[in-house]
């Protein structure tokens, strides 16, 4: 049988979360085969993904990129993941699987692609719309005279 483990809210720790599944497989005494993500991950390569963080501004950490390169490049899990309001979207929307090195697969809605045989995951974002990304709700909406949410 074959190891999973589900992660989510990294915000781009990738070195903190790779110690985590490193410690499972240390404490399992067998590899982890596959990671789920259910965002939040986090994968700002370059500063200039930052740019695209859907969140407030004050947590655009462009200077942590190297950081999220390297932890990024030692990473050796293969990672099956949603998107979360922490992620660089514009690499998500026009993916290229060869900038993620091969090892991301992402849906923002539907099947998600694994190494798990006889297994199907399929996820939903958290996403509601790409212009309501302060996650108000109706009611709140209108209580603070917010005006309508666009459908």
């Amino acid at each position: 049988m074959k190891l999973t483990a589900v992660i989510g809210d990294v915000h781009h720790h990738l070195a903190l979360a790779a110690e985590g599944l490193e410690r499972i497989e240390r404490e399992l005494s067998r590899p982890i085969d596959q990671v789920f993500s259910v965002g939040d991950f986090g994968l700002f390569l370059d500063a200039a993904d930052w740019n695209f963080l859907t969140g407030p501004k004050k947590y655009r950490q462009p200077e942590t990129s190297p950081d999220i390169r390297r932890a990024w490049k030692d990473w050796r899990w293969p990672v099956s993941m949603i998107a979360g309001n922490h992620e660089p979207f514009h690499r998500l929307r026009d993916w290229d699987a060869a900038y993620f090195s091969f090892k991301l697969e992402y849906s923002n809605a539907g099947d998600l692609l694994h190494s798990v045989s006889g297994l199907k995951v399929s996820g939903l974002s958290g996403i509601y719309h790409p212009h309501e990304m302060e996650f108000v709700t109706p009611l709140e909406r209108r209580t603070m005279k917010l005006g309508p949410v666009d459908s």
